[in-house]
This record gives C-alpha cells, sequence and structure tokens, in this order.
C-alpha cells in the first residue's frame, strides 16, 4: 500500500483513491502512463509523411506562384540605321511591342544584339548590364544601365532614367543624350551589382 500512495503522490493523484486500488493495479496503470508517453514508430512514420506532403505541396504550390507570370522578354537589336534599341514584351501582362531607343548612340565592335528572358538573376545582355533585379517572382524587377540610360520593368510601369512611364502597347520612347542620368545619379543604385567606378 505504501508503493501505491508513493506511485499516487508521484503523479499528482489524491490520496483517498488509493485504497481503491492494490499494488498489483497501481503497477500496471503506471507501465500504461510510462508506456503511452514515449512516441511509438507508427506515430513517428505519420508525422513525417504528413510533413513531407505538406512541403511538396507548398513547394509546387511556391514554385508555380513564382513562374506563373513568365519572364520579361527583352530583344536587345538596331533598328534600319543602326540605332540600338529594346522591345519589351511581357505577354501575361497584356505588354507588346515596346520600344525603347537610344537616339544618337551605336553599338560598339563588342556589343551585340538578341533576346534576352529575364528568368535568371544577373543575366548577361547582348548590350548595357543589368545593375538589379528582383525575380523571386517573376515578371519581377529588371533595371538596365544602356549607354548611360537607365531603363526600369516593372509590372505596374515602365520607369526610363527614374521617370515612369506607362505600359502602351506598340510605343516608341526615345531617349536622347540630354536625358542622359549623370555619374554621379548612377551611382545612387540601391542594392544592385554595379560596382564602383
Amino acid at each position: 500500500m505504501d508503493a501505491c500512495r508513493a506511485w499516487l503522490i508521484s503523479v499528482n493523484w489524491s490520496a483517498e483513491s488509493c485504497h481503491r486500488l492494490t499494488p498489483c493495479n497501481a503497477s500496471q496503470n503506471a507501465a500504461r502512463v510510462t508506456k503511452s508517453g514515449r512516441p511509438t514508430f507508427l506515430s513517428i512514420t505519420i508525422t513525417f509523411v504528413a510533413a513531407l506532403v505538406f512541403y511538396l505541396i507548398a513547394y509546387s504550390w511556391l514554385t508555380r506562384k513564382q513562374t506563373a507570370s513568365g519572364p520579361w522578354q527583352v530583344q536587345f537589336m538596331t533598328n534600319s540605321v543602326g540605332v540600338p534599341e529594346l522591345v519589351i514584351q511581357q505577354t501575361n501582362r497584356g505588354i507588346a511591342n515596346v520600344h525603347v531607343r537610344f537616339a544618337g548612340e551605336s553599338l560598339s565592335p563588342t556589343q551585340q544584339v538578341g533576346v534576352v528572358e529575364f528568368q535568371k538573376p544577373q543575366t548577361t545582355t547582348p548590350f548595357g548590364e543589368v545593375i538589379y533585379d528582383d525575380l523571386m517572382f517573376l515578371p519581377g524587377t529588371v533595371t538596365l544601365d544602356c549607354f548611360g540610360h537607365e531603363v526600369e520593368l516593372l509590372p505596374r510601369t515602365l520607369v526610363l532614367n527614374r521617370k515612369p512611364v506607362a505600359w502602351v502597347s506598340n510605343t516608341t520612347n526615345e531617349l536622347t543624350a540630354a536625358m542622359k542620368l549623370t555619374p554621379e545619379q548612377r551611382k545612387k543604385v540601391k542594392g544592385g551589382y554595379r560596382t564602383a567606378r
């Protein structure tokens, strides 16, 4: 009976209920409590499988959300008289054939033409350079420095030399030498990849 009382006190039971239990029943109850306190192989397996299923569903959903809108597509080209320009497309947002022309500029022998899809950070471009991008959720943000002009592609607006311009398909935006940012202004890029010059 003393063993019963000691066990009941350890599990915070009242001593009045001790007379109802025999020492044999008390030891069986103690074994039951100890056994139920340990996780079983089955409970560990169920928890692991549930966590794995949740992870796979969440990862699949996030990956689809990140890429659902598709990337910016930019054609780096020259027009019929050799003036470089960008032609910007983003079909999921209804943006098509938006031209940005760099008046008075020409390509150097090392510069090329071509089409780029901005799906990964720090994508190499045929001319100009990527000075900032945030492509976590496509199309994301891409900022280019081309011939001293900043061209920023945002889902809500086009930004030319830090001035917002509404997205209007089949239009041409011409940037002249007088519109270039100063070297001091061009250094002030928040974050990004530009190295000090």
